[in-house]
């Protein structure tokens, strides 16, 4: 009797215990919620394509077997480019990981490659539910430095959370520091090589700030963004919160309509004001951040200190990505889905942040390029002279460059590969060996960098 009181009372605590975890949130309830989202998560996984690294997009029989530069027409730049890329890209040149990233020239020609250990890049990460693996895991944006170090910045395909960290490696691929601290999107760096990122933090919250706007989130935690300042040696110096910002300039009314309130900014890129820029935009100051968010559908200037709003446009686009300053104080973005559907629905939209209007640059009717569309993602880079911009249309694989006032394709590139070296390494049918997969992002570099 006494050991089957015994059980019983354990059976009760257990049964009190775990109401209680639910309830009050006590242990184990974290590990307990981030399996059960590591769960749903995997659930979501395409299976399909599971086995391929993230940024595979489709075989494509026929495609060459390593990216190709094509010009389009006279005014294409003299620049080099440094082209994101992923595990297992460009493995002639990087044999064992792939190539994270790489400068080609405007012919095609590879100058110089980061082969990353993805081994020892990953080593000690905890905390991230989900299929985490070399598949998973893929660079996003990245910045450039003096030296030839890259700093880049990290998302999971179907993880919990998907944001990651970021990581700095030297010019031979060698790794310098890491955080696995959320760390995502596209980021900036100053004349300093001080470094500027998105990031985002778990939050359980029931309003928008200090507003009545209620948060509605089924997994009961939200992602709060905001953007991360580092030093050259990855440490820390300071954060500024988005919303905040837009409670405090009166413009929580933004987030009443929102998508998804477990996703309420969806910060995804920051560029930088240069003394230049800002004195085209009447109250801005060199180090400004302008920002693109995505659930809101808003661009806007905010103080490179305090994070206050200077200028928000919103609806001007949608689900954008990537805007960046141009010398007038305009700004170029990726529009991803607020363009003309007969093109693709992808397009560039120059902004202006003072007036509030918004017009076309890329692409236009008869475009040979058609349709240009990227559901997610997307990047743009500005040329030094500010004529011409690089578009990373992310999702169709393709590079394009643009001439700036007339939105004229100049120059593409098209990231394709021959993965049968993958394939068979990890005993993968191999049938058909061609693929495109996704360009995250395009940067110009002098011409005499290497």
């Amino acid at each position: 009797m006494e050991r089957i009181l015994f059980v019983a009372g354990i059976a009760v605590f257990a049964f009190l215990y775990g109401v209680a975890t639910m309830q009050y949130q006590v242990f184990p309830y974290k590990m307990l919620r981030e399996a059960k989202l590591g769960l749903e998560a995997w659930a979501a996984v395409d299976v399909s394509n599971s086995h391929l690294p993230k940024a595979f997009e489709a075989f494509e029989d026929g495609a060459a077997p390593r990216p190709q530069a094509k010009r389009l027409g006279e005014g294409a730049g003299a620049e080099r480019v440094l082209v994101t890329g992923g595990p297992f890209q460009l493995m002639e040149r990087c044999p064992k990981w792939g190539c994270m990233a790489w400068i080609t020239d405007r012919e095609g020609k590879v100058l110089h490659a980061w082969e990353v250990n993805l081994d020892e890049l990953w080593r000690g990460l905890t905390g991230v539910a989900g299929p985490v693996s070399h598949l998973s895991l893929y660079p996003v944006g990245m910045a450039l430095g003096a030296d030839g170090s890259l700093v880049v910045s990290f998302q999971g395909r179907e993880t919990y959370p998907v944001h990651i960290g970021i990581v700095k490696v030297d010019r031979d691929g060698r790794v310098l520091w890491k955080r696995f601290d959320r760390s995502h999107h596209w980021i900036a760096m100053d004349g300093e090589g001080r470094i500027y990122t998105p990031f985002s933090t778990a939050a359980r919250l029931k309003h928008i700030a200090g507003t009545a706007v209620d948060v509605l989130c089924e997994t009961g935690e939200s992602r709060a963004d905001g953007i991360r300042v580092l030093s050259p040696k990855g440490e820390p110096l300071r954060e500024v919160p988005i919303i905040d910002a837009f409670f405090r300039a009166g413009m929580g009314g933004k987030f009443y309509s929102l998508r998804d309130g477990c996703n309420l900014t969806h910060l995804n890129s920051i560029d930088l004001a240069s003394p230049e820029v800002a004195a085209a935009i009447p109250g801005a100051q060199g180090g400004d951040f302008l920002v693109s968010l995505r659930e809101t559908n808003t661009v806007a200037l905010l103080d490179g200190t305090t994070g206050d709003v200077k200028y928000a446009v919103s609806d001007r686009t949608a689900a954008q990505h990537a805007p960046a300053f141009l010398p007038d104080g305009t700004v170029l973005v990726f529009d991803n889905l607020g363009g003309d559907r007969a093109l693709g629905g992808s397009r560039v939209v120059r902004i202006d942040l003072v007036k509030g209007t918004a017009q076309t640059v890329f692409p236009k009717a008869g475009e040979p390029l058609l349709p240009v569309r990227s559901k997610t993602a997307g990047d743009i880079d500005v040329s030094p002279d500010g004529r011409r911009a690089l578009v990373s249309i992310t999702h169709q694989g393709r590079i394009v460059e643009i001439d700036v006032a007339s939105g004229k394709p100049l120059w593409s590139y098209d990231n394709t590969h021959d993965i049968k070296a993958f394939l068979e390494a990890n005993g993968h049918d191999a049938s058909r060996t061609r693929a495109r997969f996704s360009t995250y992002g395009a940067y110009y570099v002098r011409a005499d960098f290497l």
